[in-house]
């Protein structure tokens, strides 16, 4: 499907669900209903993710950010209603710190290259994904300039909260805290399909970061696992290839945690390549957990989140 930049691969997933990802692979979701629809995160910010909203939809558009980190965020200013987890407002408020941004400009020019979808990297994928595209040369000049400013929250969501699109369209609010406080997932209720931000994706699963708890990360996907293990049929998520797969894989995360937190899973060295830390890495099967390593205090980038 065609967009209006093409810095932006806009795709159809399912009725009314479209999916807008960004090289890096970053993906934001627009779900659309009979009176309203909802940008489930903003993305980056280096270009206007609005425009490619106002070409699929003339509905009212409300932004809510899965929690409050700027790959997350960075289109929220070009919106008037912007909704997330409370626990998110400070950090919203907040204008992204230049050593942020300056570090993620270095780790988008490094070209860090992502697989392309084969039946060994993504077993569980649904669909087709489309693989990591290159920085143009005008985007390159951009993130000289990049700004993400801070936006007001205009509305708090809370765990079992509902947001209304209309008809019996709607999502509902699953607070799993663990890679951040804020962190929520959104169901399309009656539909099966769940958004699920930053906690499950199909590549690494970050929980390390200096605001991360891997105790209440284990207990938010044994949550999701828990209770829609047997209701939600598509995952989709913010980053990695494939960005959508089956429901199935919830238990597969929910298993990796737990075996994770309780010592039995096996743990390597490992790094954040965007910003350096030193963690640990737990796989089990298709679950990639970055976890603390004890003998490397977080550092850089991750460690100068907190608003």
């Amino acid at each position: 499907m065609s967009s209006v930049d093409p810095w932006f691969a806009v795709t159809p997933i399912a009725d009314g669900v479209w999916r807008i990802a960004e090289p890096r692979h970053i993906a934001s979701w627009l779900v659309v209903g009979p009176d309203a629809a909802v940008l489930i995160d903003s993305g980056l910010g280096l270009r206007p993710i609005a425009d490619e909203v106002a070409a699929l939809t003339d509905r009212p558009v409300t932004v809510v950010n899965t929690h409050a980190h700027f790959d997350h965020i960075g289109g929220n200013a070009d919106f008037e209603r912007i909704a997330l987890h409370p626990a998110g407002r400070d950090r919203l408020a907040c204008d992204t710190p230049r050593s942020i941004l300056d570090a993620y400009a270095s780790f988008a020019r490094a070209g860090i290259d992502m697989p392309t979808v084969t039946d060994e990297v993504a077993p569980n994928a649904l669909i087709p994904d489309e693989p990591a595209r290159a920085l143009t040369e005008d985007i390159d000049r951009d993130l000289d300039t990049w700004a993400i400013p801070g936006r007001v929250q205009t509305r708090k969501l809370s765990d079992g909260e509902v947001v209304h699109l209309g008809g019996e369209r709607q999502l509902r609010v699953i607070h799993t805290p663990g890679h951040t406080p804020d962190s929520i997932c959104l169901l399309l209720e009656f539909e099966g399909i769940l958004f699920t931000g930053d906690t499950v994706n199909s590549g690494e699963i970050y929980a390390f970061e200096a605001e991360s708890d891997l105790s209440a990360f284990a207990d938010s996907t044994r949550r999701l696992a828990n209770e829609l293990g047997h209701e939600v049929h598509m995952l989709c998520m913010a980053h990695d290839i494939p960005t959508v797969v089956d429901g199935s894989f919830l238990t597969a995360v929910a298993d990796a945690f737990g075996a994770t937190v309780s010592g039995e899973a096996h743990l390597e060295a490992g790094e954040d390549p965007l910003s350096g830390s030193r963690c640990l890495r737990a796989t089990l099967g298709p679950v990639t957990i970055l976890v603390p390593d004890p003998a490397h205090p977080v550092t850089g980038i991750v460690a100068g989140w907190s608003a």
